[in-house]
Parts: structure tokens; C-alpha cells; sequence
């Protein structure tokens, strides 16, 4: 998780502790805020003083973990891959692990168990009054064979780390196979699918959202081919991602062996995601849905193509 970033900020923060001493302040000067809480009666005060031990627990591992500009580029990527999955019905994990990934801003198995755990907040919000648009009988047959290949992934993640360079370049490849979902969207069928069609399709989405926490791309391919209002399409791909997201946990927390750091950027991104998906769901931007698309696309192309050609070139070495 170390970064140059880092690195350079080491020296700085050093150079603060030498001042310190050098000027004969005490170092009660840090519990400053904390006796001035104390000194203040009001119920206001006592209250950010009860939780002041569990602010400075979260500040501080947050400073341990990752640097300062690392965390605000994280929630940059993340507040833009709630508001897309917000707007468009899915690409949550997609813009967020890509762009990390691109980034080198964190490891695939810290990033995908805070996708999966970041992705409850999203559509929890995003489903809030829309549930009855949901088709449970797609969701039903998608998700009971989606479950071998969710196991499946994390099982792969979790063994496969001497593999991790091709790992990378799948990742890349499903990124940019991914933006062309996106960009073009498939015209709806007469008919609704077979129900062994959303299975098939489930078993698909499930390897990818095991490996990636991206169940996104195949069933979105596949929903927006039913012959369905947008509502019913983006509620139904929201309540997959749901129900995908506690399956993916679960299984994650029985096959792979988890870091703190998993914990701390769900924490930390919380607010972040709740925020983002809120605004976007109450205020949409001033473009057609073709616009937007293709807007998504030509990011998700460019990070995919980024992290395919790295990662040859890792291979190649």
C-alpha cells in the first residue's frame, strides 16, 4: 500500500516533529482540541467528546494505511463510480476498481471486498422506493447459478497470487469488453429471455464478480435486451448487485484471508458512496442516456486498455 507519495511525505512529517522540539512545545499541544471539549459544557461538547476516541482511532489508521492525496483520490473514483452505477444501472466496481487499479492506489483483494461492502451502501440507496419495479423471477434465476462461480472467483483471488500479472490482464480485457457494453446498449427483444438464459448468464457474472466484485457487465447485457421499462431494468441489475454483494462477502470471509485495510476503506467510504448516489439519484445530468454512455465508455476503454498493456508488459519481463 506504500506509495511515492508516501515516501515524500515521510520527510515532512518528520520535519514537523523536529520543529516541535526544537521550539520547546509540549506535546499536550496535540490534546489541545480534547481539553478544550472538556472545558465546554454544552451537549453538543460532550457528545464530540464521547466520540472523539473513535474519530482519532479512524484518523489514524487512515494516516498508517494510505497518504493523504492516495485517500483523496480514492473518493474522487469513488464518489464517480456511485453516481455512474446511479445514472446508467451498473459500472460501480467497474470505475472504481479500474481506476484504482490504473492508479496502483491499492491491491485487487483489498479492492474488491470494499467494492462488495461499498456496493450495500449504493443500492441500498439506489433501490429506496423502487423495489416494485424489481423482476424477482430474472433475479431468482440469475443469482441460484451465479453462486459456484462467486465461489469460484474468490477461491481463484485468493490462490492464484503467483498468477496475479494475468489476473491483471483478464481484469483488463473485462474492462474494456465491459465499455462496450456500455456504450452500446442492445436492442430489446420481443420476447423475454428463457429462464436458462438468466442462468447461463448468472454463472458468467458470477466468475467475474467473485474475481472483480464487477457482476455487472453480463447480466447487464442481458437485462437491457428484455423487453422492459428503464425502471425495471436498472431496480432489477440494483438488486442483483445487492444480493451479489452479500453472497460475495460471505464467501469472502469464509475463502480468503482478509486485510485491516479492506475494513478501513469501507468505513471511510461510506459517507462518500451515501453521498454520492444520493445526489445523483436526485439530480441527473443534462445529457441523453447515448451521451453518457459513450462518456463511461471512452473512460472504461482507456483504463482497460492501460491495465491490458501494463500488464503484457509485466509479462514480457
Amino acid at each position: 500500500m506504500c506509495t511515492p507519495i508516501a515516501h515524500l511525505l515521510r520527510p515532512l512529517v518528520k520535519f514537523c516533529a523536529i520543529l516541535r522540539h526544537s521550539c520547546g512545545l509540549p506535546a499536550k499541544v496535540l490534546t489541545g482540541p480534547v481539553a478544550c471539549i472538556r472545558r465546554k459544557r454544552s451537549v453538543a461538547s460532550k457528545h464530540l467528546f464521547q466520540a472523539w476516541p473513535v474519530i482519532s482511532l479512524v484518523f489514524t489508521q487512515v494516516v498508517e494505511v494510505m497518504a493523504f492525496v492516495d485517500w483523496s483520490l480514492i473518493f474522487v473514483i469513488l464518489a464517480g463510480a456511485a453516481a455512474i452505477q446511479t445514472w446508467v444501472g451498473f459500472g460501480f466496481g467497474l470505475v472504481f476498481l479500474g481506476g484504482c487499479t490504473l492508479l496502483g492506489l491499492s491491491d485487487l483483494k483489498t479492492l474488491t471486498l470494499a467494492i462488495s461492502l461499498l456496493s450495500l451502501t449504493n443500492t441500498t440507496t439506489a433501490l429506496k422506493g423502487m423495489t416494485h419495479h424489481v423482476q424477482w423471477r430474472s433475479l431468482f434465476w440469475c443469482l441460484s447459478a451465479a453462486v459456484p462461480g462467486i465461489a469460484a472467483g474468490v477461491w481463484l483471488l485468493e490462490h492464484a497470487q503467483a498468477y496475479s500479472a494475468y489476473i491483471q490482464l483478464t481484469l483488463g480485457v473485462a474492462l474494456a469488453v465491459s465499455s462496450l457494453i456500455i456504450a452500446f446498449k442492445p436492442h430489446a427483444s420481443p420476447q423475454p429471455s428463457h429462464d436458462a438464459t438468466f442462468a447461463a448468464t448468472g454463472a458468467i457474472a458470477g466468475v467475474m464478480g467473485g474475481l472483480f466484485s464487477t457482476f455487472g457487465p453480463p447480466a447487464a447485457f442481458l437485462m437491457y435486451r428484455q423487453p422492459l421499462s428503464l425502471d425495471a431494468i436498472r431496480s432489477t441489475l440494483q438488486a442483483m448487485f445487492f444480493t451479489s454483494s452479500i453472497l460475495r462477502v460471505t464467501l469472502a470471509l469464509a475463502l480468503q484471508s482478509i486485510s485491516p485495510e479492506s475494513w478501513w476503506l469501507w468505513l471511510a467510504g461510506l459517507p462518500v458512496v451515501w453521498l454520492s448516489t444520493l445526489a445523483a439519484k436526485r439530480n441527473r445530468l443534462p445529457l441523453a442516456d447515448a451521451q453518457l454512455r459513450r462518456m463511461v465508455f471512452v473512460g472504461l476503454l482507456l483504463i482497460g486498455v492501460s491495465i491490458t498493456l501494463s500488464s503484457l508488459k509485466t509479462l514480457a519481463l
